[in-house]
This record gives C-alpha cells, sequence and structure tokens, in this order.
C-alpha cells in the first residue's frame, strides 16, 4: 500500500492539472451542521460529501451508527459526485484525517485511486470558496458485492471464537475507553480486551503521520512484543474499532503501514456493540478479556 497522505501543493497540483476530483469529508461527532461549514468555506472547487448520506446507510438496524451502506448504494451517491473508476480523488477533513479515511477504505476497494491531504483544510492557506460546487454525475462501475475485510458483531465472535489470539485495536481517545467520556453511545466503557490505540497518537503534532517505525513502536508499546511479532508474521489477526466504523479506518491506514497486511474493520464498532445488553462493555484502564460464548 503506497501511503495515502500526500501534502496540501500535491492536492492543489493535481486539482490544477484537472487530473483530481476534491472531496470535503468534514463531519462532527457533536452534531454541528458539516454541510453549512462547507457553505460558508471550502478548499477551492471542493465538493461536499455528506458522510451520513453517502459513508453510512443509516437504514440499517443493529449495526451501529454508522454502518456500511450496500455497495450498489455506495456506487451510485460518489457517481452522482463525479467519481468514475479511473478518478482521482483527493479527500480532505478538519480531523487529521480521521473522517476522510473511511471514504479512502471505501475507494480503496473499488479501485478508485484516493489520497488524503495531510492536515487537513487548516493546511490551506489560501482564501476559501463559499457556495456548493455542483458535480457532473458519472455512472461508476463493479463487480464487487460485498464489502471485503469487515466484521459485523456476530463475525467478531466467531473470528475470537476461533481464535481466542486476535487482537482488537480501539481507535477511540482513551477518555471514551475508559468511559470517563461518552457522548454519543448507549454504555460508556470498551470491549472487554481491546487495546486502545487512539489514532490521535500517531499522528505527530496532531497533522502529521507517525513514520512506519514509530507506529511500530506505539503499537510494541501498546499490544507488547510477542503480539506485535505475531501479528508481522501473520500468525495473529488483527481487528480494528472506534466508535462506529470511521475512525477505525484512519487506524487501519497505520496498521498496514505497519504491519504490510490490511487489518479488519468492525463494521459498527462500539455503538454496534455496546447497544447490544448481551454483550459486555468494560469501563476503566483495565483491557480485561474478550467474552467466551
Amino acid at each position: 500500500m503506497a501511503n495515502p497522505f500526500i501534502s496540501i501543493e500535491r492536492a492543489l497540483e493535481l486539482a490544477t492539472e484537472g487530473t483530481a476530483i476534491l472531496l470535503d469529508c468534514r463531519w462532527f461527532l457533536d452534531g454541528r451542521d458539516a454541510h453549512a461549514i462547507y457553505l460558508n468555506g471550502h478548499i477551492p472547487g471542493a465538493h461536499f460529501l455528506d458522510m451520513e448520506k453517502i459513508a453510512a446507510d443509516l437504514s440499517i438496524e443493529g449495526a451501529g451508527r454508522h454502518p456500511l451502506p450496500s455497495i450498489e448504494k455506495y456506487t451510485k451517491t460518489v457517481g452522482d459526485l463525479g467519481i468514475a473508476n479511473d478518478s482521482v480523488v483527493v479527500l480532505y477533513d478538519s480531523d487529521a484525517g480521521s473522517i476522510a479515511a473511511r471514504i479512502w477504505w471505501m475507494n480503496r476497494q473499488l479501485g478508485i485511486d484516493s489520497y488524503i491531504i495531510s492536515g487537513g483544510i487548516e493546511s490551506y492557506r489560501g482564501e476559501l470558496e463559499v457556495g456548493e460546487v455542483i458535480a457532473r454525475a458519472v455512472t461508476l462501475r463493479t463487480t464487487k458485492e460485498r464489502w471485503e475485510n469487515a466484521l459485523n458483531t456476530e463475525e467478531l465472535i466467531d473470528l475470537i471464537a476461533k481464535d481466542p489470539k486476535t487482537v482488537i485495536l480501539d481507535a477511540r481517545n482513551h477518555d471514551r475507553y475508559t468511559g470517563e467520556f461518552e457522548p454519543v453511545d448507549p454504555r460508556a466503557g470498551h470491549i472487554p480486551g481491546a487495546y486502545n490505540l487512539p489514532t490521535r497518537s500517531l499522528m505527530i503534532d496532531g497533522t502529521v503521520p507517525a513514520t512506519k517505525d514509530q507506529i511500530q513502536q506505539r503499537l510494541i508499546e501498546v499490544i507488547g512484543e510477542d503480539n506485535f511479532a505475531s501479528l508481522l508474521s501473520h500468525d495473529q489477526e488483527v481487528v480494528v474499532s472506534c466508535g462506529s466504523g470511521i475512525t477505525a479506518c484512519h487506524l487501519a491506514i497505520f496498521v498496514e503501514e505497519a504491519l504490510g497486511r490490511q487489518p479488519l474493520l468492525y463494521n459498527g464498532s462500539f455503538s454496534a456493540w455496546s447497544k447490544r445488553t448481551d454483550l459486555p462493555v468494560l469501563a476503566g484502564n483495565e483491557r480485561g478479556t474478550f467474552p467466551r460464548r
């Protein structure tokens, strides 16, 4: 996997050359209106991508706050933004790429060449454009029928029943992992057995992605040398999780950079897990152990 992060300078070069489609992927956990913020100012030429309408299908029940949409639905909605099979897509947000990474993850599965602006909209120093940029709809085609490397709750439980050494990495901030702060999900804490590896800890000064060596060292600090060695040799499976399956895609980039293989994505993540009253949630710093059936 080539590193998907590019500089704002390179992004603007691609946009000026007319070879890239620029997408504003800003979204806010606190409920702020991302579209209104986009209309008030965005990088010139960027189209607005509604994360909750395009990157998720909120009509799906029992799969968390942001279930992956069907591939059929996704290809239709991004096609409406002008994305074709041969497009180059440049994504940005206002949260170090942790939101835009969801679109990168989905586009990658469809073979769409996509990049994320390192530093997001804050790295752009020019005058922002206001108003809507209208896209020309195209047809995006694919033979893929389902997302690969994605698990629902039952599949996660089955995986760990078969391989108890599976490593679950939780990308949320530490205060949400411990349950000290939980703004949206029904219960506070974490999946028993999950390790906490916030994506923010893998960004230098909050904007620049850590190097491969730095990511590997951080992984060793979190999961230990034995687990890291087993992951590196593909002897254990690794799953990335977060609040609802968006920021986990950001963590997936770093994990693949460190291990040389794609992790599995827990679709729905803690929002799906915590809604299930038959499944335990653990608060505090104790990692605990994954429940056995």
